[in-house]
């Protein structure tokens, strides 16, 4: 386990490795060379990326995290109790408005439609049982 753990690590660094030297030679063949001689001087690209550049995300990274958690960029928005409530009123709004609409449309006529046929409905509960004759058909 452990010798095959080791020839998985042995490739990934030669690969990396030669990816290193491909970098290097884009860079050297490009103007970003001068830059470069003229930023970090004598220090080798290799060196730069294996020693350098994880040492500045460390330290960059972070201190633009609070410098964007400082201006509100990023991060969650907390809302009081307050905002909660006025959010619950305005939903309890909504369903009542919904359920006032889906109520008024009782029939083709309206409300004086339903209030006909509630009309005969108290009519009906009022009148003896069984019919005119009070018998049970």
């Amino acid at each position: 386990m452990a010798d095959k753990a080791m020839s998985v690590l042995t490739d990934a660094k030669a690969g990396l490795t030669v990816q290193i030297d491909k970098l290097s030679t884009v860079v050297a063949d490009s103007p970003v060379a001068d830059v470069y001689t003229t930023v970090f001087g004598g220090t080798t690209l290799k060196v730069f990326i294996i020693d350098w550049l994880p040492l500045l995300l460390m330290v960059i990274l972070p201190a633009l995290c609070l410098l964007f958690v400082a201006c509100g960029i990023c991060g969650k928005k907390k809302s009081s109790a307050g905002n909660r409530v006025v959010r619950k009123i305005g939903l309890a709004v909504k369903a009542d408005v919904r359920m006032f609409r889906s109520g008024s449309n009782l029939g083709p006529k309206g409300r004086k439609a339903g209030s006909k046929e509630e009309a005969a409905i108290k009519k009906k509960a009022a009148s003896p049982p069984g019919g005119k004759g009070g018998r049970y058909y």
